[in-house]
């Protein structure tokens, strides 16, 4: 009886430990923290941890799981495909994701809500649509700020 047990015992430890997935970006081989997984109709859903693991014993075996992450692409395989593979999933880096630019007139480092002024953000889409040569041209494209350029550099009004 004791020998049945240790041996249940055994396997169900197996069994959760051979849930658990690391999700790595492709070209570092670095763990990447808060991937969304989740399946087709999005009735179960997860996150990777600050290693880059997450659980997916709450995943059936022939369900397709999705794997997303903000800066990379998209990633999709049932749960049998990425247990086999040794629990290791690689995303791709999305090199047309631009990531923040905050330009800033003072001489300190201030987040936008403690900004007194008004300030206003341009998205990766218009930057990209406008394709600007310097950062005045990007601000003057946007119709809310006036830019005087001179010899000497730019000024923002």
């Amino acid at each position: 009886m004791r020998l049945l047990i240790l041996v249940l015992g055994l396997f169900s430890c197996v069994t959760v430990m051979g849930q658990e997935v690391v999700v790595l970006d492709k070209g570092t081989k670095e763990p990447l923290s808060y991937v969304a997984i989740y399946n087709r109709n999005k009735s179960t859903t997860t996150f990777t941890a600050g290693q880059g693991k997450a659980d997916l014993s709450k995943f059936k075996s022939r369900e397709i799981i999705i794997f997303k992450h903000i800066s990379h692409l998209e990633f999709s395989a049932t749960k049998a495909e990425i247990l086999a593979s040794g629990g290791k999933v690689f995303l791709t880096l999305d090199e047309s994701r631009l990531e923040e630019v905050v330009l800033s007139v003072s001489r300190f480092k201030q987040k936008s809500k403690e900004v007194p002024q008004k300030t206003i953000s341009i998205k990766p889409e218009d930057i990209a649509f406008h394709n600007p040569q310097t950062s005045a041209d990007l601000l003057q494209s946007t119709g809310k700020i006036f830019v005087q350029k001179s010899q000497l550099g730019a000024v923002v009004l």
